[in-house]
């Protein structure tokens, strides 16, 4: 059984060129998960008559190869239910012009945003936010 799982996985990451993210394993379910969750925040932030803002975070990956499904289904998902959505990954790659070397200056060594690039996104909130 575990040689069989073994294989499996192995086999998962060699067709994804061992890069996880880009593994649509049970996509289904985290897209329900992801639009239950969004359609309860939606339905809380109108009852209580608030705006609600989402800002999405990517990985040094998704910048410097390609982003994973989630990118475009997310921001789609966000796009259809006119939700305000703040995307890091559409700002980070202008700001860096695909230049690996910036974007390897947007993350700290946990591979988390710096305080660099949360100044660019914190900057696109506040240009939002002023325009609403």
């Amino acid at each position: 059984f575990y040689l069989y799982r073994f294989i499996d996985n192995f086999y998962k990451l060699y067709k994804n060129n061992f890069d996880p993210r880009l593994s649509e394993c049970k996509s289904e379910i985290k897209k329900d998960l992801f639009s239950f969750f969004i359609d309860d925040m939606m339905k809380t932030a109108n009852a209580y008559n608030q705006k609600l803002i989402i800002i999405t975070f990517n990985l040094k990956e998704d910048l410097i190869n390609k982003p994973s499904w989630r990118y475009n289904y997310i921001k789609n998902y966000l796009l259809d239910n006119n939700v305000s959505h703040i995307d890091s990954y559409k700002i980070l790659k202008e700001k860096s012009k695909n230049d690996v070397k910036e974007i390897n200056s947007y993350f700290g060594v946990d591979k988390h945003n710096n305080k660099k690039s949360f100044k660019y996104i914190v900057n696109e909130l506040v240009k939002n936010y002023k325009a609403m």
